[in-house]
């Protein structure tokens, strides 16, 4: 779902119209029913699961792509940062300065920002916790009702404002902790 799975293969959806209708109504919904705290804290507990996930590949195992058409748990975590760096950019433009983003491209969803190929575990994780905090930090100090009126593009969703981002970054990080505990369960079967 929303991203690529193999460096060679074109992006791969598995949602039709029906489901992502139900999504866009999901996030519209939920992201104004819920608190811009309780999106956080949702978010928090998702990004937990993701760092405990990336935790059970082994080290030696860590930059291996389990099939050819794979991302190694590496890539993941790589594509993972870059996706929240970019969602996290846009948020705060919009929070800090009042200004509207530019859309998300269908090229982000299988991006890696190529500063963070080849680097280690802890650095891309330290540069993901650095990326949450920042996110945490402007989320908290915002109004929760400023700026609703900037909404910028997703390349399937269509227009959503800081708020839905905000939740569907969380539903796009689930998408990333299956992938890792699937990661893991084959790497597992291989050993």
């Amino acid at each position: 779902m929303l991203c690529a799975r193999g460096e060679n293969s074109k992006r791969e959806t598995t949602m039709n119209e029906v489901e992502i209708a139900q999504l866009r109504s999901y996030l519209a919904s939920q992201a104004m029913r819920r608190t811009p705290a309780q999106l956080l804290e949702a978010l928090q507990k998702t990004y937990a699961e993701f760092v405990q996930a990336t935790h059970t590949i082994p080290d030696s195992a860590f930059y291996t792509s389990p099939q050819e058409q794979e991302w190694s748990a590496a890539k993941v975590v790589a594509h993972v940062q870059t996706m929240l760096a970019a969602y996290q950019q846009a948020i705060s433009m919009v929070l800090e300065c009042g200004e509207q983003p530019e859309a998300q491209s269908e090229a982000i969803s299988g991006a890696i920002d190529p500063s963070l190929q080849g680097v280690s575990r802890e650095q891309l994780l330290s540069a993901l916790e650095a990326t949450c905090e920042h996110l945490r930090d402007v989320v908290l100090r915002a109004d929760p009702q400023a700026h609703l009126d900037l909404s910028w593009g997703h390349f399937e969703l269509g227009q959503m404002h800081w708020r839905e981002w905000l939740l569907f970054a969380r539903v796009h990080l689930k998408v990333h902790v299956q992938q890792m505990q699937d990661l893991a369960r084959q790497m597992e079967m291989q050993s």
